[in-house]
């Protein structure tokens, strides 16, 4: 057999080679029209070193813009900077005009061993709600039934022997044991001692309040621990509270304006107990279950820390403090004893620091230092003003 070839015209090869050229050259166009705005911008030194160019540009591309997350479930933790940290989420949903879960009255959803439940929230349980952050007992599956799937869950620890003084301060619980903190460190739990105050304050608090019953259980505690890793998109811890709101900022694609805040509900210098080394060993024993969730989680948090980068935590840190002083400057905030306050930043509590607008007008001063209670209230009552006017119904007076 023969074939008859015919020879490739001089025309076909240069549209052939046409198309090889495009077809290869494409790619590198894109490439450059993407990268090299970012690789001008590493050379000219803006913000990062040009011997790590190639990671540093692939670092930019994944560090793009986000969008903030506007649903969270943040698990209000007892004496924990929890009020510092709902005072951020109160007023960053006002400023968005975001809707609370809330109780019809009172400011805590549930009491003593009650958990989180959408019951509580009557047959209609849907708002399309975007923040919860009162305190309550976890439950995943009630939240996430009220608050939905696509939604940011956050909490805070602390050293338990200091959540522990922290609340035996603040509750009076030296009157409901009828003995000081020291005497009950060393006491046998036996009859009284072995409760809870109002069946909610007590043993190995933050586990209680992540919704463990069996706060003394190893495998339970074990159990809870591997469920709040795996729920919990970020748990902070309170000795690093700046640095707690820089990764929760990462976290939510937040501003530095949505996470400056006061130290809230603080107590007084002279109204906090310095324990002696015998009383923190007995306590330490007592409260053995929150110290494996608080050191489990310590670790994460500084294994966080370390993938955040210290250099770029320190240049967040500076940012935040910048921010703050700014906000406290303006809105000419001064340090105040608690006790002298009256109005919305009067505080409940014994022996606290309260905080006093002398020269900002603007709202968000006014609400930086608004009390917990009345700010709940506040939002309360607009709530309750917008479905009323969708469903056309008048708002009961409230009862005196």
């Amino acid at each position: 057999l023969t074939f008859n070839m015919r020879p490739v015209r001089p025309v076909s090869r240069l549209i052939v080679s046409i198309m090889l050229c495009f077809l290869i050259s494409l790619p590198l166009f894109i490439f450059y029209a993407k990268y090299l705005p970012k690789l001008q911008a590493l050379v000219q030194g803006h913000g990062m070193e040009s011997d790590n160019i190639w990671g540093n540009m692939f670092a930019i591309q994944r560090n793009s813009p986000c969008e903030k997350k506007m649903k969270i479930v943040y698990l209000k933790t007892h004496k924990c900077a929890s009020s510092s940290m709902q005072n951020i989420f109160l007023r960053f949903g006002e400023r968005h005009n975001l809707n609370f879960v809330l109780p019809n009255s009172g400011y805590q959803i549930g009491g003593g061993a009650v958990k989180f439940s959408q019951s509580m929230f009557g047959s209609d349980p849907k708002q399309n709600y975007n923040i919860l952050c009162m305190h309550t007992r976890f439950n995943k599956i009630e939240m996430e039934a009220v608050m939905g799937k696509n939604t940011a869950y956050i909490t805070m620890l602390r050293d338990p022997i200091d959540v522990f003084e922290s609340q035996w301060q603040f509750y009076g619980l030296h009157g409901h044991f009828g003995m000081n903190i020291d005497q009950f460190a060393v006491a046998p739990k036996i009859g009284k001692l072995s409760t809870r105050w109002w069946k909610q304050i007590g043993q190995n608090q933050m586990l209680w309040d992540l919704g463990l019953d069996e706060v003394e259980n190893e495998e339970m505690v074990l159990k809870k621990i591997d469920e709040i890793e795996k729920h919990f998109d970020l748990v902070m811890i309170a000795e690093q509270f700046d640095e707690s709101l820089v990764l929760m900022k990462e976290t939510l694609c937040w501003d530095f304006e949505d996470i400056t805040s006061l130290k809230l509900n603080g107590r007084k210098d002279g109204w906090k107990k310095s324990l002696n080394e015998s009383t923190k060993s007995y306590l330490k024993k007592y409260l053995n279950s929150d110290y494996m969730l608080y050191n489990h989680f310590k670790r994460i948090f500084e294994s966080k820390l370390k993938q955040f980068g210290t250099n770029k935590m320190n240049s967040e840190l500076q940012n935040l403090a910048r921010t703050t002083a700014d906000m406290t400057k303006s809105c000419s905030v001064t340090a105040e004893d608690n006790a002298a306050l009256r109005g919305d930043s009067a505080w409940w509590g014994p022996g606290l620091v309260g905080y006093k607008v002398t020269g900002g007008v603007a709202e968000e001063c006014r609400l930086m230092v608004m009390a917990e209670l009345k700010f709940v209230d506040r939002i309360r009552k607009k709530q309750r003003g917008v479905r009323n006017d969708k469903t056309g119904e008048k708002e009961e007076p409230a009862s005196k």
